[in-house]
């Protein structure tokens, strides 16, 4: 069964840095810059070695907690889990916040309950499906973000990009050369040579096939085992009171 590399989603600064006064020193020590490059309660993506290069709208996701460590779906029953500005297969390059005002329930607290419950049932992991970007859409399930319940790996994709919600950027503009920079050299090499037109054929339809099929696998082949009912089945989260969340925690303890 996979594991989670750690499952305390409430770490302080001095227990990361430990007790003594060398490691408080160090702490202290921490750049402005460094601190800034933390992107709490946020969507981050990151571009995703060769299959990005091809595809340059394809990637790999992961959201952070409140302090801003990142949690990424990357196997069976496995969450990556980083300190740092990285995603298992990249630096964090593009950044899409989330307005916790439109969150019913916490982020940091449905993040516990889908990883107990990844690690638990070990989850499996498939690229042409059940993927990062679920997990991202079930914990957008468990809080309701923008009052909604039946979130999907297609609506995470149109977050991403900016074509709902509020919107994201880039990080900076080498993330932005490094996620289009090698599709746009391939285009210019293909007019260079005279094979423009069924370059762009050709891209085209490779990009038809996978929205085509996530289209088909989210709204037809996946609708018994939706973003939405999985997260249905996940305890202690959803269409409880205050009563019964109190209850919930103090029999599930602390992740």
């Amino acid at each position: 069964m996979g594991t989670v590399a750690e499952l305390d989603l409430s770490r302080s600064s001095r227990e990361e840095g430990g007790e003594d006064d060398d490691d408080d020193l160090k702490l202290l020590s921490t750049s402005a810059s460094e601190q800034e490059q933390k992107y709490p309660l946020s969507i981050v993506w990151c571009a995703i070695p060769i299959l990005s290069d091809i595809f340059p709208f394809v990637g790999h996701v992961g959201i952070t907690n409140s302090s801003g460590w990142i949690y990424d779906f990357i196997g069976d029953g496995t969450i990556h889990q980083s300190a740092s500005n990285n995603l298992s297969f990249n630096r964090v390059m593009r950044v899409i916040p989330l307005n916790i005002i439109n969150c019913k329930h916490p982020i940091d607290e449905s993040l516990r309950r889908v990883m107990m419950h990844y690690t638990r049932t070990n989850e499996r992991y498939n690229l042409f499906g059940q993927n990062c970007h679920d997990f991202v859409g079930i914990v957008l399930n468990l809080s309701e973000y923008e009052g909604k319940d039946d979130w999907n790996l297609v609506d995470v994709a149109l977050l991403v990009w900016g074509v709902r919600g509020n919107g994201g950027s880039f990080v900076d503009p080498n993330a932005a050369y490094r996620t289009f920079g090698p599709a746009f050299l391939a285009f210019l090499a293909s007019v260079a040579f005279g094979f423009a037109r069924a370059f762009g054929r050709a891209v085209l339809g490779l990009y038809a096939a996978v929205v085509g099929w996530f289209v088909l696998y989210v709204f037809v082949l996946n609708r018994r085992r939706s973003c939405s009912i999985r997260a249905g089945s996940i305890p202690f989260i959803r269409n409880s009171n205050n009563n019964d969340n109190d209850n919930a925690s103090s029999q599930g303890g602390d992740v």
